[in-house]
């Protein structure tokens, strides 16, 4: 004779199949859902973000922002030695009915001068039979080391054409020079990434502070000329 479970046996029972297949369900879901978290993390992005600065097609630094002011310097007429030795007047230097482009350098340094120079090199490649139409001037800030065989050494580095000019002179007459300029900043390894433009004699100067590249100095002359 088979005996019969009490209705509440019969219920308690039931309640244990439910909660295990509820469990069984949950951990299903738990499993999966785990599964797509590690699917998602190993996947490869397809659309990575990279810095705005750089170009990851051509590989090359985008030009960075520079600031832009125009201004009217009072120069003192100071003596200049050049690479090729000679003796120059700063203002017959600057003064010969060309456009200028200036900048304060210094053949050791380790990293804004090179960086300007390789920009006046690429301005003048650039501008290629029309580069003589543009007077560059390089001063050396450091007139105790420079002289006119490292400025030659210099300049032959980064392939300086007819028109360039590398120059330094008196300590005291650069510093005050400098000042003038406002790119002094104490000693020669704190100072500024400026490069000057000046359209025509007795003109304003176009004060450039930052990254400038070649392509931007140029249209920034041709505008000055254009006047």
């Amino acid at each position: 004779m088979i005996r019969k479970l009490p209705i509440i046996e019969n219920r308690q029972i039931l309640y244990a199949e439910l909660f295990i297949a509820l469990a069984i369900v949950l951990t299903c879901l738990l499993i999966l859902q785990l599964s797509r978290t590690l699917a998602g993390e190993t996947k490869p992005n397809s659309s990575p973000t990279h810095p705005p600065e750089f170009n990851y097609k051509d590989k090359t630094p985008k030009p960075l922002k520079y600031k832009r002011s125009l201004h009217h310097y009072v120069i003192s007429d100071i003596g200049l030695i050049g690479m090729d030795k000679k003796n120059y007047r700063l203002t017959h230097l600057l003064d010969q009915n060309l456009p200028v482009m200036l900048d304060f350098i210094f053949t050791t340094c380790p990293g804004i001068c090179p960086m300007l120079s390789v920009t006046f090199a690429q301005v003048q490649k650039k501008l290629s039979e029309n580069a003589e139409e543009l007077n560059m001037v390089s001063i050396s800030i450091d007139p105790e080391h420079d002289t006119p065989n490292k400025l030659m050494a210099y300049a032959k580095r980064f392939k300086a054409g007819p028109g360039w000019h590398f120059v330094t002179g008196n300590y005291r007459e650069i510093e005050a020079l400098q000042r003038t300029f406002d790119t002094f900043r104490g000693d020669k390894m704190s100072h500024p990434q400026l490069i000057f433009l000046r359209g025509q004699k007795n003109g304003p100067w176009l004060r450039i502070e930052g990254f400038a590249s070649a392509d931007d100095l140029i249209r920034e002359y041709q505008a000055l000329i254009n006047k």
